[in-house]
């Protein structure tokens, strides 16, 4: 079951998680898994460029926070 998170509050959002998980494509989704078991995952669709030496920066498009149903 999701549930979206405005991009307005993904920042708030992504500081209940501790990391993410982040492919090699131009298209990315994050998923940061939930610090205690029973609260959701927040998965976040972006795009991905990078920007210097090891460093990358995604740009949001859209997030949920999901857990199983």
């Amino acid at each position: 079951m999701s549930v979206k998170v405005e991009l307005s509050e993904l920042g708030e959002a992504m500081g209940r998680h501790d990391y993410a998980f982040l492919g090699e494509r131009g298209g990315v989704t994050l998923v940061f898994p939930p610090r205690e078991a029973g609260d959701r995952s927040l998965i976040v669709d972006g795009t991905v460029a990078q920007v210097g030496d090891g460093e990358l920066v995604v740009t949001p498009v859209g997030a949920v926070l999901h857990r199983p149903a």
